[in-house]
């Protein structure tokens, strides 16, 4: 004997362009009855219909009865593809993802050993509820499929205008999830198979001309330039002299700083503080007399706090955004115009490209290039390979 579905799928376009699954079905009084599952997809749709039927909600008609599948081939589709209501939405299952002190995901993380920073948390929640959600929410965590990933993938890229090295970390943190969910034993696919990344074409970011770098830290213009503001020419200084983050500079303190090098110990999030450096190692790095007597002679005016970088009196470090817009009207000072900033891709971090092309072309070994800059995708070998004393890092003052 056939059987068909006691009701019948259409999709339906609304006025606002959506397009959402409907079905009808007759009940016992021979009455069309027609509702909105509230489904995207008609996967999404057929459960809403069968969970419904399954419980009763959706009266057969008397017609024919015959006609109708019974709940026990219901639970049979249901369990063959996945969505038997035991395989949550997107939007349920994430609600606590990347929540730092609920996710279990990283407390499993945290209790092996792993090093994952509230700051990076914040990042990747953000990703969900800006990028992920929005486009995922109301899928079933084993909806996942290769044209619907192509699909998001394009949406990221032409209307949210990102770059591929921005949505590959939004892909990089999708997969994370489905793989945990895999894992788990929430999916009977690793969906995140599904999800393919794009090639990696991030722009370098340029670096500064040998003529540029004078004139912007010539201390006998620092009025002009730097508008007398001598806190944000020590913060450039600093980065030229060390190749140190942003946030690394930002979290120096006092007890960083000694006569011959610096402790880099920290990074700062705006968000959440003090951290550990991007690698959750320290490093020293060395400095000559004539940058520890400015940097010195500026910690003594922080007498509220032990940060070096501070407007406050040193109880909390200057704030990125007032580094930034002061670095740029610096740059339009010595010629550099925001367009010509924007061509070169000229941002605060080419600081530290800067020094590392600086010691690499003056013939530093790569060993000590490698500990002073501390590049996140070398500390492996650096590690276990090489052993560099600060004797021998003071070989980069002969150069910078």
């Amino acid at each position: 004997m056939r059987y068909r579905s006691p009701y019948t799928l259409f999709k339906k376009t609304l006025r606002s362009g959506k397009k959402i699954w409907y079905y009808y079905f007759y009940d016992e009084r021979n009455v069309r009855r027609q509702f909105s599952t509230g489904c995207a997809t008609k996967a999404q749709a057929e459960a809403v219909c069968l969970e419904l039927y399954r419980s009763g909600s959706m009266v057969p008609t008397v017609q024919n009865p015959i006609a109708l599948i019974s709940i026990r081939q219901a639970d049979s589709i249901l369990s063959q593809n996945g969505l038997n209501g035991k395989v949550p939405l997107f939007l349920e299952f994430t609600e606590n993802w990347f929540v730092y002190d609920k996710c279990e995901y990283i407390q499993k993380k945290l209790q092996y050993g792993y090093n994952l920073t509230r700051s990076y948390a914040y990042k990747r929640r953000m990703e969900i509820e800006v990028y992920i959600l929005p486009f995922w929410g109301n899928y079933r965590l084993n909806e996942v499929t290769e044209e619907l990933s192509e699909k998001w993938t394009a949406r990221l890229k032409n209307e949210n205008h990102l770059g591929n090295a921005t949505i590959n970390s939004v892909l990089k943190g999708f997969k994370t999830l489905l793989a945990y969910v895999y894992k788990k034993g929430i999916t009977k696919t690793n969906m995140s198979n599904k999800v393919r990344l794009l090639k990696n074409n991030s722009r370098v970011h340029g670096s500064f001309t040998k003529n540029e770098v004078e004139r912007l830290l010539d201390e006998k213009t620092v009025d002009r330039v730097w508008n007398g503001k001598i806190l944000h020419y020590l913060f450039s200084l600093t980065a030229s002299k060390t190749g140190m983050r942003i946030g690394e500079i930002q979290a120096l303190r006092k007890e960083d700083l000694f006569s011959d090098h610096i402790e880099v110990r920290h990074g700062w999030s705006e968000q959440f503080g003090l951290q550990d450096t991007k690698n959750h190692k320290s490093r020293t790095v060395p400095i000559s007399a004539d940058l520890y007597e400015k940097l010195r002679r500026l910690s003594e005016t922080q007498t509220e706090g032990d940060f070096i970088f501070s407007a406050t009196g040193g109880k909390k470090p200057i704030h990125r955004t007032d580094i930034y817009e002061r670095f740029k009207r610096s740059l339009r000072e010595i010629g550099i115009s925001d367009e010509g900033r924007n061509k070169r891709f000229i941002t605060f971090h080419s600081w530290r490209h800067y020094v590392n092309s600086l010691l690499v072309n003056s013939g530093i070994p790569r060993s000590i290039v490698q500990s002073i800059i501390c590049h996140v995708d070398d500390d492996a070998m650096t590690e276990h390979y090489t052993h560099v004393t600060l004797d021998d890092a003071r070989r980069v003052l002969d150069v910078m």
